[in-house]
């Protein structure tokens, strides 16, 4: 599926300069707020083409990422990279609403899980205490299999087995507080 959406959350964090080069390492909580669906090529698993949709619908998520950069004047280009758990929901649906589409639906999602996240971003300190950031993420959180069963008619009791792939091209603009 493929969607767009709001990512919105708040980090904490602690770096380390020696010289021009910062290391540091990030916490992070927030909303990822990715909602969407498309409808799927090819024949479902009972041989009729496809009228369903994988979807995606969105959730919390938490990272965890170190981060190297190099600091002059009062900017710092940095590298970043971690793990990454979400909360949203991956998902396959057949409504049956497109003919011949017989008399069965399908109806599962299973959570995304976890993944890895890597990017990069300049920061720049606009007092000693106050930053302002942007920042690329990318999120990549593998494949899934979701199973489950379908219900009415002939689909009736048939399980089934989908496979998903679940990836996101993330910028996000932000404003820290130095302690």
């Amino acid at each position: 599926a493929a969607s767009d959406g709001v990512i919105a959350g708040i980090q904490a964090g602690y770096n380390w300069q020696r010289g021009n080069t910062v290391f540091g390492v990030e916490g992070e909580i927030g909303l990822l707020g990715l909602t969407g669906a498309k409808l799927q090529p090819g024949t479902d698993p009972f041989g009729i083409p496809y009228d369903a949709s994988g979807t995606i619908d969105d959730g919390w998520y938490a990272g965890l990422s170190i981060r190297l950069g190099y600091a002059f004047n009062r900017t710092l280009l940095y590298a970043k990279g971690g793990f990454v758990y979400s909360g949203a929901k991956l998902g396959f649906l057949d409504t049956c609403t497109t003919a011949p589409c017989g008399d069965g639906t399908i109806n599962a999602s299973q959570r995304v899980g976890f993944g890895y996240q890597l990017g990069g971003g300049v920061e720049y300190a606009l007092t000693d205490n106050w930053t302002v950031k942007v920042e690329y993420l990318y999120l990549d959180f593998g494949s899934a299999t979701i199973t489950g069963t379908g219900v009415l008619g002939s689909a009736d009791g048939i399980v089934y087995s989908i496979d998903s792939d679940l990836s996101a091209h993330t910028v996000k603009v932000g404003v820290n507080y130095k302690f």
